[in-house]
């Protein structure tokens, strides 16, 4: 017997993180087809950005992993812990997008991540 699918948008399939459905918020409910938006379709959870660098862990430190692979810049392992691997794909990205390349995800690289 084949199993019944349901269309879930992508709102809605960002809302499920881990099994745990977490509140709306601002950021789960971006544009579908942003690229925030695609990757949570991956696996990637929204965040409120903050400022991360080298040395930072937690969940933006995730998201920005989960999303500069979504980019094709290879962080290996989402594991949120912002490395030397994560700092130098960051600056491959932030050169690729002519930011001024430090190897920390502040606004304007977050805001290209998103773009």
């Amino acid at each position: 017997m084949r199993k019944k699918t349901f269309p879930v948008s992508v709102a809605a399939a960002a809302l499920v993180l881990g099994g745990v459905v977490a509140a709306p918020t601002a950021v789960a409910a971006e544009s579908v087809g942003t690229p925030a938006a695609q990757a949570a379709e991956h696996g990637c959870s929204p965040h409120r950005q903050s400022t991360i660098s080298r040395g930072s862990s937690g969940a933006a430190v995730t998201h920005a992993q989960c999303l500069l692979n979504y980019w094709g810049y290879d962080v290996g392992s989402v594991d949120g812990i912002f490395g030397s691997r994560t700092e130098n794909q960051v600056r491959n990205f932030q050169r690729d997008r002519r930011l001024s390349v430090d190897g920390i995800v502040g606004a304007n690289t977050w805001a290209e991540l998103h773009y």
